[in-house]
Order: C-alpha cells, then sequence, then structure tokens
C-alpha cells in the first residue's frame, strides 16, 4: 500500500489492490466488490495472512518540510548547483503530482543555477486516454514549459495487446515501450541528469530501497537528479495545490495518474478514470487474453468486472474466493464515497502538522530500522 492521503473529516485514505484503508480514530479496511466495498473484520485477516502483504504499512510521513518553498528551493541549489551548473537535464513528465512538483522546483531552481532542461512525455497508445496528452500540456505550460509529446509505434503496441495481453502485474511491458521511447528522445538530448519523481515515504518498497541515499546527497544519485526525494504527502499536495496545477485524475477522485488499464490500480479507480478511447480493441484484447489464459479459472464476467487481467491465472481464483468468506451485510462504502474522499484531498484545507528541517528528519530515519504507519515527528 502507498502512502495515504488526507481527506475530507479528518481521515486518512490509502488504498491497493483489492482493498481500501481509512484511517480517523480507529482504523477500517474494505475488500472491493463491483460498485461497492465490504468491510473486513480483523479476524479475516488472521485467517488469510497473507493479505497482509498487499496491505503492508508504507511509512506515510506527516509533517512538512518547509514553509516557504523558495526557503526549500534555496537548499536543493546550494546541493545541486556545483552538479548541474551548466548540465543538460531531462524530464519524463506524467502530470502525476510528484513529476509535477519536480517541474515547479525545477523552474524555481533556474534562478539560482543555469542549465538547459528538455520535457518528455510519452502517450501509450491504447491503454491511456488522449485527453491525458492535453492535461499534460496544460499543466506543463502553465509551469512555463513546453513539453515534447512522444509515444511508441500503434503498431508495436497493439502487437503487444494482442500477444501479451493487457500489462499485469510483475510483467508491465508497457514499462518497457515507455522506457525505450523516452531513452531515445532522452539520448538526442544529450542529457548529463535525469530527474526523477522519486520520494522516500511513497511506498514501503522505494522507501527501503532509497534509505540509503539519506546518507550522502539528498538530490543527486550517479545520474539521477530527485528534487522531490525527501517531501511527504503533505509537502506535494501544498505544491501543486498552490501553483493550480492539480491533474483532472486527482479531481476526478483518483489516487494516482497512469494509463486507464494500468494492472496496479484498485478495483474502484477502473470505475473513476479507467476510460479508454477504442473500448472496442480493448474488448477484443480481453477476451482474447481470458480464453487462453484464464478460461477455466474465472467467469468472462468476473474477470473483466474485477479487472482480474492484473494477476496471474493462478491468482484469480484466490483473488474471487476472499469475496466468497466476506460477509456482504457488513458495512459498506461505494466508489462515489472513496472518489469524493480523494478528490477532497485537493480541495480542503491543508492539514495543520508540525514543520520539521530536512537535517533533523534525515538523523531520525537513519536511526529507526523500521518505519510504518502514519510517522510523526513525534515517534520518529
Amino acid at each position: 500500500m502507498v502512502e495515504m492521503y488526507p481527506a475530507r473529516g479528518g481521515v486518512l485514505i490509502g488504498s491497493a489492490t483489492e482493498f481500501t484503508k481509512i484511517v480517523s480514530s480507529g482504523e477500517s479496511v474494505y475488500l472491493w466488490f463491483k460498485d461497492y466495498a465490504v468491510k473486513v473484520p480483523k479476524e479475516f485477516f488472521e485467517s488469510e495472512y497473507w493479505i497482509s502483504y498487499w496491505l503492508e504499512d508504507s511509512p506515510t510521513f506527516y509533517w512538512y518540510s518547509f514553509t516557504d518553498l523558495e526557503e526549500y528551493v534555496e537548499y536543493v541549489a546550494k546541493s545541486v548547483k556545483d552538479k548541474i551548473e551548466g548540465k543538460r537535464i531531462y524530464v519524463s513528465f506524467s502530470g502525476g503530482k510528484d513529476s509535477t512538483s519536480s517541474l515547479v522546483i525545477l523552474d524555481m531552481l533556474r534562478e539560482y543555477v543555469n542549465f538547459k532542461v528538455r520535457v518528455g512525455y510519452v502517450h501509450m497508445p491504447y491503454l491511456e486516454p488522449l485527453d491525458n496528452i492535453s492535461e499534460a500540456e496544460r499543466i506543463a505550460s502553465k509551469l512555463g514549459f513546453n513539453i515534447e509529446i512522444l509515444a511508441p509505434p500503434e503498431s508495436r503496441v497493439r502487437s503487444y495487446l494482442f500477444r501479451e495481453g493487457l500489462p499485469y502485474r510483475g510483467r508491465r511491458w508497457c514499462t518497457y515501450l515507455k522506457v525505450r521511447t523516452l531513452r531515445e528522445d532522452k539520448k538526442k538530448f544529450e542529457a548529463n541528469f535525469e530527474v526523477k519523481g522519486d520520494r522516500l515515504g511513497e511506498c514501503r518498497k522505494r522507501f527501503d530501497r532509497l534509505k540509503v541515499q539519506l546518507r550522502g546527497n539528498l538530490f543527486i544519485e550517479g545520474k539521477k537528479f530527485k528534487p522531490v526525494f525527501p517531501l511527504t504527502i503533505l509537502d506535494i499536495l501544498k505544491i501543486v495545490r498552490e501553483k493550480g496545477v492539480v491533474h483532472k485524475s486527482y479531481r476526478a477522485g483518483c489516487p494516482r495518474v497512469s494509463c486507464s488499464l494500468c494492472p496496479y490500480k484498485s478495483v474502484f479507480e477502473f470505475k473513476v478514470c479507467g476510460e479508454v478511447n477504442d473500448p472496442g480493441l480493448i474488448d477484443s484484447v480481453l477476451w482474447h487474453q481470458y480464453n487462453r489464459w484464464y478460461s477455466y479459472r474465472v467467469s468472462f464476467e468476473d474477470f473483466k468486472d474485477y479487472a482480474l487481467w492484473r494477476y496471474l491465472p493462478q491468482q484469480t481464483p484466490v483473488i474471487m474466493n476472499l469475496r466468497k468468506r466476506v460477509n456482504v451485510e457488513e458495512e459498506k462504502i461505494t466508489v462515489k464515497d472513496i472518489a469524493e474522499l480523494y478528490s477532497s484531498a485537493w480541495t480542503i484545507l491543508l492539514p495543520k502538522a508540525l514543520q520539521v528541517d530536512l537535517e533533523t528528519i534525515r538523523t531520525r530515519i537513519l536511526g529507526k530500522k523500521e518505519l510504518k504507519g502514519i510517522v510523526t515527528p513525534d515517534n520518529i
């Protein structure tokens, strides 16, 4: 599970695969069905302990790293000026909150450091709606950047779709096509550094992998420049909201900006941000994929309605059996309920939280073997 968003009513909300977690005075976990989710009792997780892998708490850092963004940018400038002065920096832009925050900081950084920038955006034919392109252009333009719209050949994407099926967890062939397209453009630009929107607290795996970077330069790792690396979800919300560059997917109630058919989406997200430009082709791909690998394990209706193509064929019966074990008369929430909570993160008053300087946080995090759940300056 990725870090949690603050939402209306003082709650925190996070989602992973088939589940959504809401934290207020207590903690509630819901299992998704088609248009609603059912609250799951704790005993369920005791009998199905492997589910905790999906719901493993990523640390949600709950503080602000700065009071004034200009001060943070000055801090970044002092840390990277000798590395990036006069260099060529490539930005792989998605329009998501971390990518957008990186672009905001990069724009402000030009007041302190001289460098050249190229911003590339890769559109994935069939898997991503065309209006994502115009949204990326709108955001980049508002921040003073032109972007290069790139895309792998439609024929190649179509070939992958019918040969491999939709991208699934553990085999996202779309990532290969996207990286290949970006690499070619980056090579033309002769980039010295590539901006990455990686953040320490975004998810458990990233935290475990990136924690070691706290021992060195917070923003430069080899040829990677990470301007948002130490920032929290509260920092990111503040930056994007104050600059007025919130992506339409967030306003609609999705927790991420991604392709419509990203296999890492939770079930409800396909109801909120799942539109495609050629539904007929996608239906053909689904039918082909189902008959080839899934037909003897689950029904086509479940395969499509629950987006079971996100999983390996042998995993799908296990996923569906979870739903048979839940009492559907338990407390429920709807897709609309959750979408409104996620959307509220971009409109409610920003939560009150302590502001902690980066050097203090660096020292405290390095002193901890493990961090999970809601992490505040008081319990770090």
